[in-house]
């Protein structure tokens, strides 16, 4: 049954990261921690059920745009809510805010010219990546708490913890 009074409930639950699905990731002169992609899919199917079932997502639109692939996702979820007058499970589907990813579809490096057939798998995982950030997937990844030395190792201990007791 849902806990209305804790409005961060789901928050709460997927706020903190494995660094085993975190990579590093350096563009130039800036580095950061990124999560891998799957492992949000995990944490949603723990948390909601199977996908297609408990979660899922909409594609609302795609399109390329000055060789840039686009794509609008709404990620939805399902709520227990207790169960009804007849002793039913009553089941809500939330909605989020739709999202937008991006990925180069066309452009030019240092080799030519370039198409990048993944662009809309990319596009998606990105939409995906940001919908999942805004219910709290992660958080301490896209919160900065990864920059720090002693938080990855003691969120390396905690799930080294939890791993050894499943």
């Amino acid at each position: 049954m849902v806990n209305l009074k804790n409005k961060k409930r789901i928050w709460d639950e997927v706020k903190c990261t494995d660094p085993r699905f975190t990579k590093k990731v350096s563009k130039g002169a800036y580095s950061f921690t990124t999560v891998v992609a799957q492992y949000n899919v995990l944490k949603a199917t723990e948390m909601f059920g199977a996908h297609g079932d408990g979660w899922g997502w909409d594609v609302l639109e795609h399109s390329v745009i000055d060789g840039v692939f686009m794509v609008t996702v709404q990620l939805w979820y399902s709520e227990e809510m207790g169960l009804g007058p007849e002793g039913e499970v009553m089941v809500a589907r939330r909605t989020c805010s739709p999202v937008f990813g991006t990925c180069k579809f066309k452009g030019t490096n240092k080799r030519g010219d370039y198409i990048d057939e993944e662009a809309p798998k990319k596009a998606l995982t990105d939409a995906l990546s940001k919908a999942f950030s805004y219910l709290g997937f992660s958080a301490d990844v896209f919160l900065g708490f990864f920059d720090n030395h002693k938080y990855v190792q003691s969120m390396t201990q905690r799930f080294n913890k939890e791993k050894a007791s499943e």
